[in-house]
């Protein structure tokens, strides 16, 4: 298996990628880090600590990689990992800022 952050699975986001796109690029980047977490239902990653802190770091620095975006300080909160669902629409911010 492919060392999540490795680029293997790289999505250009050229501002025309599909939406579809970046939430299965997301997705596979958290599966891979814990494939035993249902992240399309789960709601309370962080809130509800189903994710740790290396988890978060590991899934941060792939997002940044696969996706091309900067996930600045202002960006890591729990508001912006608690799920699937906000962890694209913070990359969707993120690449039209």
């Amino acid at each position: 298996m492919e060392a999540p952050g490795s680029g293997a699975r790289r999505a250009e986001y050229n501002g025309k990628q599909e939406t579809r796109n970046v939430r299965e690029t997301i997705l596979n980047i958290l599966r891979d880090i814990r494939p035993d977490v249902d992240f399309e239902n789960e709601t309370g990653l962080v809130s509800g600590e189903v994710l740790e802190s290396f988890d978060l770091l590991t899934i941060i620095a792939s997002l940044q990689d696969e996706l091309g975006v900067e996930i600045g300080n202002r960006e890591i909160n729990a508001e912006n990992f608690d799920s699937l669902d906000a962890m694209c629409a913070m990359a969707e911010r993120l690449t039209h800022a």
